[in-house]
């Protein structure tokens, strides 16, 4: 019970608006809550079991919730390092990728990427075990861009790239500066923790550098834009309160 609260009459109303638009989540305006709210929906009509005033409140929720997001657009200001890591390449035009490492943190951008199959033209996953990379469901429902290599030969296809994204779990350094001081304009973002990219590499000026300190400041910021940009908005759950 402890993880329980009851809410009644108009509380209770604005509180399915507001969870529906992304308020009462963990990382602010996320729209998965929604589609959790939307299966939620659609089994209690598979079981019968919704219907009249409580079956006009989840409609409305629902249509809240897709209104909030469509007039808000959040989608278009990231707030995890994955998804910061794809805007920013794609926002400095970055056309061939190379994941390394392909954990929860490298499978969250290569599903951030391949969100729109225009966002890139080839990209490159670098593991230790290809066999098993190649077979996941991810990997299998991708387009003939995709390319999976084993890490000892990623040397092979770094001056290939524009942008390399470092996500292991490695103690040790995966990319050392003399395996890029000698490629122009390469973007690299460093997800690991301890880093995978040596330090050195911050300071050659043909190559660019992100690592995690700075994925969580561009996120600081990203996530006062998204409460800032809910707050203006939230006169829809005002409305569609009143409405119901």
């Amino acid at each position: 019970m402890k993880y329980t609260f009851i809410s009644t009459g108009e509380n209770a109303v604005r509180h399915i608006m507001e969870l529906c638009c992304g308020f009462h989540s963990k990382i602010l305006g996320e729209d998965q809550i929604l589609g959790q709210v939307k299966d939620g929906y659609f089994k209690s009509l598979e079981l019968n079991v919704i219907k009249g005033p409580l079956e006009r409140l989840f409609i409305n929720a629902i249509g809240c919730g897709k209104e909030f997001k469509t007039e808000t657009m959040l989608y278009k200001i990231p707030v995890s390092s994955s998804s910061i890591a794809i805007k920013e390449a794609i926002n400095k035009q970055k056309r061939i990728f190379m994941i390394i490492g392909f954990g929860d943190v490298g499978k969250l951008c290569f599903k951030n990427l391949l969100v729109n199959d225009n966002n890139f033209d080839k990209l490159y996953i670098a593991c230790r075990d290809i066999e098993k990379v190649k077979n996941d469901d991810l990997i299998k429902n991708s387009n003939d861009k995709v390319e999976i290599i084993h890490v000892n030969d990623k040397n092979k296809y770094l001056h290939k790239i524009d942008v390399l994204i470092s996500c292991t779990s490695s103690k040790n350094f995966i990319i050392e500066k003399n395996d890029v001081e000698d490629i122009e304009n390469l973007l690299i973002f460093d997800l690991a923790v301890p880093r995978d990219v040596c330090s050195s590499i911050d300071n050659l000026l043909n190559i660019t550098v992100y690592d995690i300190d700075k994925i969580h400041t561009i996120d600081a910021e990203n996530k006062k834009l998204r409460k800032t940009l809910m707050e203006e908005h939230y006169y829809i759950v005002k409305n569609t309160c009143m409405s119901i």
